[in-house]
């Protein structure tokens, strides 16, 4: 059943000289009409991107090589005489084929699938499987907390804490006192003073915290 409410798709049309002088708008249809193929515009690239690729099976490239009067970036030529396969790779405002499978070098199938896979895996995103989401954040636990520490005036001093959990984890220290703790990365999860002094000496705690918890450390004590 064709729902009747749908209006036309609005798609930019001209030839294939006109579509690569302009970067079209991000989701802006194009149709060439010489090259006969579709095209999606991403905000930067020049006529924008095909938004599927042609196979070819010819005889013959001959010599110098003459490609298909249609011929894009990212198509695969497979040339029958010599039992080559070729993807087409833009040079500038030249193409170039780039070997991807040569039969004459095993008669195996699966050696030649393999094969294809290395060379083309690099030179294409449709072989690489998409990375897995990242884990939602979840409750965080102390790994490691701070301790006590007894030092001399002027000496240096580092409190540590490390927290576990699924997602981004951000650190906080903070005194009891609520005074401005005697260094500027508070923000880390190891902090150092260096240079002790009396104004120094105060009970301390960490505070880790994701999207969804937040955890203090136990209290800490800074002695002289």
């Amino acid at each position: 059943m064709i729902d009747q409410k749908i209006g036309k798709i609005k798609v930019r049309r001209g030839t294939d000289s006109q579509r690569v002088l302009i970067p079209f708008e991000e989701g802006e249809v194009i149709y060439s009409v010489d090259k006969k193929r579709i095209f999606v515009g991403d905000n930067t690239t020049l006529g924008g991107v095909p938004i599927c690729n042609k196979n070819y099976i010819v005889d013959s490239l001959g010599f110098p090589p003459i490609l298909p009067n249609d011929v894009l970036a990212g198509d695969i030529i497979h040339v029958k005489s010599d039992s080559k396969t070729y993807i087409v790779n833009a040079n500038q405002n030249t193409f170039e084929l780039l070997l991807i499978s040569d039969a004459g070098q095993s008669n195996n199938l699966k050696v030649q699938i393999q094969d294809l896979y290395i060379k083309l895996k690099p030179l294409t995103g449709c072989l690489t499987p998409p990375p897995p989401p990242p884990l939602p954040p979840s409750k965080l636990i102390w790994v490691t907390q701070p301790s006590d520490n007894n030092v001399n005036i002027g000496d240096t001093i580092t409190f540590t804490a490390s927290a576990s959990g699924n997602g981004n984890i951000s650190y906080v220290w903070q005194r009891v006192d609520t005074l401005t703790i005697n260094t500027p990365n508070i923000y880390k999860n190891s902090i150092t003073i260096k240079s002790v002094n009396i104004s120094d000496i105060a009970t301390y705690y960490c505070v880790a915290s994701n999207l969804v918890d937040s955890i203090t450390s136990k209290n800490v004590i800074l002695d002289v």
